[in-house]
C-alpha cells in the first residue's frame, strides 16, 4: 500500500472517530433520547425571531454577525427595521444612541463543552428545516454617514440604491455582494475565502483585500481603487477609474474595458496581454498570474 494511501485511510479513520465521539457525547447530554436533537417541525427548533421598530433618526449603521447573513433592503413602507433571530446560544444587543444604529452578537461561554455542542445541535436543526439565518435591515431613506458590515461565515448583501459617505464591509468566508450603491467618501472590502460581486456600483476611494475568494468588479465607476488577493482571480467587467492599482500572487487579473487604459504590468512567471493607448493609470502586479485584458 502506498504511503499517501495509507494516510489518507488514517486521516478518514480519525474523522470517523471524532464524528462518532460526538455523536455520543450529544447524544448522552440529551439522555440518548434523539427526538430531542430532531424537532417535528421548524417551530420546535425553539428560534426566537425578533423585530425591531425604530423610529429615532438614524445616519450610522453598524451590524455584527457571525453565520447570520446580513441584508440590506428598501422599506417600502417607510418603516425602518431591524429583523433577526436569536437560539439558545445566540444573542444578540440592540441599540440606538446619538443617531448610531448599533446590532452586535453577545456570545455565551464557548469554554463550556455542553455551549458548542448545543450551537452544532442547532445549526443541523436550522440546516435540515430551513430556519433563516438572515439579519434583514429595512432602511426608509436612500442615504446614511456611514455602514459597518461584519460577519464571519455569513452572507452580506446590499442591492439597492444607497448612498453611505463611507462603507466598511469584512466577512471571512461569506460572499460579499454589492449591486447598486454609491459610497460617496471611502468603500472598505474585506475577505478571506468569500468572494467579491461589485455591480453598477459609483465609488470614491474604494479598497478590496481578498486572500483565497474571487474578486468581480461589473459595470462599476470608481474615483480610485486599490486591491490584493493572493490566490484568488480578479475580474474586470467594463469598469471606470481614474487610478487603478492591483496586486495578486497566483490569482489572474482578466476582462474588458471600453476604453483603453494607460496599463503598467507587472508578472514573474505569468502572461502579460493588454490594450495600450489611453490616460488614466491602471497598475496590476502578479507573480505567477497572468494579466489578460481585451477591448
Amino acid at each position: 500500500m502506498r504511503k499517501g494511501y495509507k494516510v489518507l485511510v488514517i486521516i478518514g479513520i480519525c474523522l470517523i472517530a471524532a464524528g462518532l465521539t460526538i455523536s455520543i457525547i450529544t447524544l448522552a447530554i440529551n439522555g440518548f433520547r434523539v427526538n430531542r436533537l430532531l424537532p417535528t417541525n421548524p417551530e420546535e427548533s425553539e428560534i426566537n425571531r425578533i423585530e425591531q421598530t425604530i423610529t429615532e433618526k438614524v445616519d450610522n449603521i453598524k451590524i455584527e454577525a457571525v453565520e447570520d447573513n446580513v441584508i440590506l433592503m428598501k422599506a417600502d413602507d417607510g418603516v425602518f427595521r431591524v429583523l433577526y433571530a436569536e437560539r439558545a446560544n445566540v444573542k444578540y444587543t440592540f441599540s440606538v444612541t446619538n443617531g448610531t444604529l448599533k446590532l452586535s452578537r453577545n456570545d455565551v461561554d464557548w469554554s463550556r463543552p455542553g455551549n458548542w455542542l448545543s450551537n452544532l445541535i442547532e445549526n443541523i436543526q436550522d440546516g435540515l428545516y430551513g430556519a433563516t439565518r438572515d439579519i434583514i435591515i429595512y432602511l426608509p431613506e436612500t442615504s446614511y454617514k456611514t455602514l459597518e458590515l461584519t460577519s464571519v461565515s455569513g452572507n452580506i448583501v446590499l442591492e439597492e440604491n444607497f448612498s453611505f459617505v463611507n462603507a466598511a464591509l469584512t466577512d471571512v468566508s461569506g460572499n460579499i455582494t454589492l449591486r447598486g450603491i454609491n459610497p460617496t467618501g471611502t468603500l472598505a472590502i474585506a475577505t478571506t475565502s468569500g468572494n467579491i460581486f461589485i455591480e453598477n456600483v459609483n465609488s470614491g476611494m474604494t479598497t478590496f483585500a481578498a486572500v483565497s475568494g474571487a474578486v468581480t468588479l461589473k459595470n462599476s465607476v470608481f474615483e480610485s481603487i486599490t486591491g490584493s488577493t493572493v490566490s484568488g482571480e480578479v475580474v474586470l467587467e467594463y469598469i471606470e477609474a481614474e487610478n487603478l492599482d492591483f496586486e495578486t500572487t497566483s490569482g489572474d487579473v482578466t476582462g474588458r474595458v471600453r476604453e483603453a487604459q494607460d496599463f503598467h504590468c507587472e508578472t514573474t512567471s505569468g502572461e502579460i496581454s493588454v490594450p495600450t493607448g489611453g490616460t488614466n493609470p491602471w497598475y496590476i502586479e502578479t507573480v505567477s498570474g497572468d494579466i489578460n485584458i481585451t477591448k
